[in-house]
């Protein structure tokens, strides 16, 4: 019986073009034929739509499959026979994951948890209905996406923490890839904290994967830029009584706005898809993530440029699918500071995309490349400069920040540069 769907359903797409656009709008994937024929034959139908934009005949079936077994005499909606289809496959994609899971639930409940937790997801984003293609025929909607972007709180695209920087940029849009570059304790870290802390008061919901420090330590910086106190004093506990009261205030008012997420995912639970499906669960509106070097590649890879541009290509992948698009900004090392860099000189300010490590990588994948650093003298007067390294919608440029952990928390622009 369930078989006789497949085909009936096979039946009905061969040919007609507006039943493949909305059998997969619909979410019907491959996944969901059992039948190998029937697979294979909606794969090729499938490819064959997308490389020529018009449906397959019989003909072309029977000569790429020959013997497919079609169905006659369908008097069924093909909606229904879609919808029967993916209720079939969450129910035995399911049943699969409890028989999975049950089994080490005693011994290992939150593993078995986690098993349920990601598989189930999985099995979900499968056979969301969802847009895959579009010929531009609905108006409607591309006007409510644009009045949706200027009822944005804050502005078109997401905040990064640096209004100057926000409105030249018009902001991070969902589905852009931004990276910040710095050399180690450079201040990328306090960066995407500080863009965390921006969104969540502009009512967006961040979500921050620590994959080099530790929870305690990223939750320090967000309690020290949220409430303004010293982080210097708050990381020591030494704050003064002012400083306690606000540093008080400041939780209470970030737990009534829902918080941050903050995560520091497990080995083997750190590669784009990991993390960006974590963020996805939490619906969050962008994924901030520190660092680029503690990312895994999901594969075996012949070297670090491999590695790391494998990971590029894989965020940028993820980040950007359709109806499901997420921003996401991305922590970076620099190549080691030469010898004049390292002493604190004028060049140690000096930051250009090919001082990233595996740069043309880099470069290949990001909307938006931003560069932190700072003279000797700069860093003793609690200074940096933010330069624009690369936008694909706006002109490069560079600020001089004042960035205060000392006294108080907060990162601002002092200047233009």
């Amino acid at each position: 019986m369930s078989n006789d769907l497949e085909h009936q359903l096979i039946t009905i797409l061969v040919e007609d073009v507006d039943e493949i656009a909305n059998a997969l709008k619909s979410g019907v994937r491959s996944q969901v034929f059992e039948d190998s024929p029937c697979r294979a034959v909606f794969d090729l139908i499938v490819g064959y739509w997308q490389a020529n934009g018009t449906a397959p005949t019989r003909y072309v079936v029977d000569t790429e499959l020959p013997g497919f077994p079609w169905a006659e005499d369908v008097d069924v909606a093909p909606s229904w026979l879609a919808e029967q289809l993916r209720k079939r496959y969450a129910v035995n994609q399911g049943q699969a994951l409890i028989m999975e899971a049950v089994p080490g639930l005693a011994e290992d409940p939150y593993g078995a948890l986690r098993t349920l937790y990601n598989g189930a997801y999985a099995v979900t984003e499968t056979i969301t209905p969802g847009r895959v293609r579009s010929d531009m025929s609905d108006v409607a909607s591309r006007r409510e996406r644009y009045i949706t972007r200027t009822e944005r709180t804050g502005g078109v695209g997401l905040p990064l923490g640096i209004p100057q920087l926000d409105e030249h940029t018009g902001g991070t849009m969902p589905g852009e890839l931004v990276v910040v570059g710095g050399h180690p304790a450079g201040g990328k870290s306090f960066f995407l904290v500080n863009a965390a802390v921006a969104l969540r008061r502009a009512g967006f919901t961040p979500i921050l994967f620590t994959l080099e420090m530790s929870i305690a330590e990223m939750e320090d910086r967000v309690d020290a830029l949220w409430s303004g106190v010293s982080y210097n004093r708050l990381s020591r506990s030494k704050l003064t009584d002012e400083e306690l009261l606000r540093y008080r205030d400041g939780q209470d008012q970030l737990a009534e706005m829902g918080g941050i997420h903050i995560e520091s995912p497990e080995i083997g639970d750190r590669t784009a898809g990991a993390l960006i499906t974590r963020a996805r669960q939490v619906r969050a509106d962008m994924a901030l993530i520190d660092q680029l070097s503690h990312m895994e590649a999901g594969h075996s890879t012949k070297d670090l440029k491999e590695h790391h541009g494998s990971i590029m290509k894989q965020l940028s992948i993820e980040i950007s699918r359709h109806g499901q698009e997420i921003a996401c900004v991305l922590a970076a090392q620099l190549r080691r500071p030469d010898n004049n860099q390292r002493g604190g000189g004028p060049d140690a300010a000096t930051i250009e995309m090919h001082h990233f490590a595996n740069a043309a990588e880099i470069e290949r994948e990001v909307d938006l490349a931003i560069g932190l650093a700072c003279t000797g003298e700069e860093r003793r007067q609690g200074t940096k400069r933010l330069h624009i390294l690369k936008g694909r919608r706006f002109n490069t440029k560079s600020w001089l920040l004042n960035w205060a952990l000392q006294d108080e928390s907060r990162i601002e622009v002092m200047s233009e540069l």
